[in-house]
């Protein structure tokens, strides 16, 4: 929507659709800030920053390499940053004030909801340790992950008959369900939608496409952030938006090659036909 603001005129929209792309955009930003979903947030502050990174021109391997180096200097630090989370306090059960809300994100400790879904990201690593390959089949974690847990990790919201309930991760689910093969089919996924969509937003031969490229890819990091700490592609609600986004960055890379193919043809048989062509004759 904030596209359709900002860059009206490449989508070759009126003042109506801009207005109307306003409003709703005013309705989302309310709704997305009382919903209270934190991960939500989350997911927005990371598609900020991708698009100043899209804006930048920032390449791929760039950001690969920037990437390596903030885990490596995470990891590093990892003790630090341990005691750093564990030190705060702030829960988000019993509060409606937003900053406390925010603030309770990296709150590892006394957060029922954070502390749960470290529970569950442990279950589900110990499950994979036990079939690291083939994993334990799709959508059998909530039947398997309660004889993993550990009594000394549980919260008052953990349950010990696993009927319900998920990894709580787009990507450890997949490790734990599916083994290794599960994690690298998601990163896969997600790394060839992100190279190609800054292939077009980088190479499109139009505005039109570039900009359209752009918005959707920085919806889906939203989600590709947001699948970090939960997981709902097994729910019609979030898959079909997910999957239908993706199918906008393939139809748009498959235009975009068809044509600068189709372009590319008709330059080498214009060429051609000037080689070929015979010369006119010389009237004395």
């Amino acid at each position: 929507m904030l596209f359709f603001i900002f860059r009206r005129k490449a989508f070759g929209l009126t003042l109506w659709h801009q207005f109307f792309a306003v409003v709703i955009s005013i309705i989302f930003i309310i709704g997305v800030i009382f919903s209270y979903t934190r991960a939500a947030w989350i997911g927005i502050g990371v598609s900020a920053i991708f698009m100043l990174i899209f804006l930048l021109r920032i390449r791929f391997t760039t950001l690969l390499i920037i990437g390596v180096i903030f885990l490596g200097v995470a990891a590093y630090y990892q003790t630090e940053i341990y005691f750093k989370l564990a030190a705060n306090k702030k829960v988000s059960a019993t509060t409606s004030d937003i900053e406390q809300h925010v603030q309770s994100i990296y709150n590892i400790s006394t957060d029922a909801s954070n502390t749960e879904r470290i529970n569950r990201w442990h279950s589900a690593l110990r499950m994979f340790e036990e079939r690291p390959f083939f994993g334990w089949g799709p959508n059998t974690y909530m039947f398997k992950y309660s004889a993993f847990q550990v009594s000394s990790e549980m919260t008052i919201i953990s349950v010990r008959s696993g009927t319900q309930g998920n990894a709580h991760s787009e990507y450890i689910g997949p490790l734990a369900e599916q083994g290794v093969f599960g994690l690298l089919s998601a990163v896969s996924l997600i790394f060839v939608t992100l190279i190609k969509a800054m292939q077009l937003i980088y190479k499109g031969k139009n505005s039109r496409i570039r900009f359209t490229a752009m918005a959707v890819i920085l919806g889906l990091i939203t989600y590709f952030v947001h699948g970090f700490l939960n997981d709902y592609l097994d729910q019609d609600k979030a898959a079909v938006p997910v999957f239908a986004f993706m199918a906008v960055i393939a139809a748009l890379d498959i235009y975009y090659q068809r044509n600068k193919n189709e372009e590319i043809d008709v330059e080498l048989v214009n060429n051609h036909r000037k080689i070929i062509q015979p010369a006119a004759p010389d009237i004395q």
